[in-house]
């Protein structure tokens, strides 16, 4: 293990990524999702792509000096897509997995690493025009990864920016139009 190896452990067994947390706004999320997702006539995939869609969105890119790969979450509280009183219904009809809150995006990472996330918008709208991937999880798939997308650019742009770099570029008009819930 090298000296930055070491360095980045120490500070995450210290958990000093904790200070960049906002609990304000957490607290400002937290009770918009739960008063849109809960007791919502959006489907369950609508409610999980909503959900992450309005994160990636308030999330506040922190990029330490001495990082490479890095998310580092400063929204905390992250309600369920559910009320109570709608799992406990859920759960009189249908046997639930552990806790049944299940939101986890699985890709296949090496591909994305590869091949990027305008490859896989691709593939889908390449999908929908064989009338495979014309679906509901298609549409709420694709508007996750442009949630992603934008997610990443605002990074990059506080990058370059506190690097120096003179890169730095203007939303293009795609991103402007991109569906990112209020």
């Amino acid at each position: 293990m090298n000296e930055r190896i070491k360095m980045l452990r120490e500070r995450a067994l210290k958990r000093e990524y904790g200070k960049y947390r906002n609990e304000e706004k957490s607290g400002e999320v937290y009770k918009h999702l739960t008063e849109k997702l809960h007791n919502s006539d959006m489907s369950d995939i609508e409610r999980m792509a909503y959900r992450f869609e309005y994160l990636m969105n308030a999330e506040t890119p922190v990029i330490l000096n001495d990082e490479k790969f890095v998310f580092t979450r400063t929204i905390t509280k992250i309600p369920h897509i559910y009320s109570d009183d709608e799992m406990n219904k859920i759960k009189n009809s249908h046997h639930i997995h552990e806790l049944g809150y299940v939101c986890n995006i699985c890709p296949d990472y090496a591909e994305i690493i590869e091949k990027g996330l305008n490859y896989k918008l691709e593939q889908i709208e390449n999908a929908k025009n064989n009338n495979a991937g014309n679906s509901e999880y298609a549409e709420y798939l694709v508007r996750c990864i442009k949630a992603t997308i934008n997610l990443s650019q605002k990074s990059f742009r506080i990058f370059t920016k506190k690097a120096g770099c003179g890169i730095i570029k203007e939303k293009t008009k795609e991103q402007e139009n991109a569906k990112i819930p209020k």
